[in-house]
Formats: C-alpha cells, structure tokens, sequence
C-alpha cells in the first residue's frame, strides 16, 4: 500500500504542476493577444494618420494648387508677367524689382522667404480668380 499512496502522491504532484503550467501558459496567451492587439491598434492608427495626411496633401485648401514641400521655394517665369509699380520714393532706386519675379528673388535674397512665399500664395490666387472669372483691365497687369 505504501507504493500506492506514494505513487498517488506523486501523481498528484504531477498534476498540480501540469494545473500551474497550463495556468502560465494562458496567462502568458492572454499578455501576448494584447501585445498583439496594441500593436495592431498602433498600426491601424498610423494608417489612418498617413491616409488623413495624404487626402490633406492632395485636396488643396481654398481652390489653389498646393505646392510641392520638398524644401524649395518654386517660382516660375509667369511672375515675370506682372510688373511692380514703385511709390514715388522709390521711382529711382536702381535695387527697385521690375516684376514679382524680380521682387521674389529680392526677398530670398534678403532672408525675407515670409513674403516670398506670401507673394507666390496671392499670386496662385489671383491666377486662380483671373481663371475662374478673367478681369476686363487683366491685360494691363502683364507687362
């Protein structure tokens, strides 16, 4: 008999330990699906963020173009159709821009790429007006 109890015992053992193993191993199987399920979170939100930023990128705000953002400030021969009236302190200045293309260089030049860019910005919108709905005087604004 005592190899009997001893060996029931012993079962027993065994099985309390299986009980515990199986106890770690969903435990462990619950810790992993929500590490699973976080990361599949993050990557479901960082998809939506990357869709949001490209529908922003490819609607542009207010009718105008968006310009490309790649660090550079593009400015084409088209502002060299509008000419720069001075004031008339100014009627002499030899530094005087003939045209917005000339005033756009000034400014970049001069470290004043805020209203560079503020031309170029007002310039898409008056192409953009002049598009939609052509002035009778447009022709006297080109030079």
């Amino acid at each position: 008999m005592e190899k009997t109890d001893a060996e029931r015992k012993k079962q027993e053992e065994i099985e309390r330990k299986r009980e515990e193993i199986r106890a770690r191993v969903a435990i462990a199987r619950k810790k992993q699906d929500l590490e699973y399920a976080k990361k599949e979170a993050l990557k479901a939100q960082a998809e939506q963020k990357k869709a949001a930023a490209t529908q922003a990128q490819a609607a542009p705000k207010g009718g105008a173009p968006k310009p490309k953002d790649d660090g550079v400030l593009r400015i084409d021969e088209g502002y060299a159709d509008f000419k720069v009236l001075p004031k008339d302190d100014e009627k002499g200045n030899p530094n005087f821009p003939y045209n917005l293309h000339n005033a756009c260089e000034l400014f970049c030049r001069t470290g004043n790429v805020e209203s560079a860019i503020r031309v170029r910005r007002v310039r898409c919108f008056v192409s953009i007006a002049n598009y939609v709905h052509p002035l009778p005087y447009a022709h006297l604004l080109s030079s």
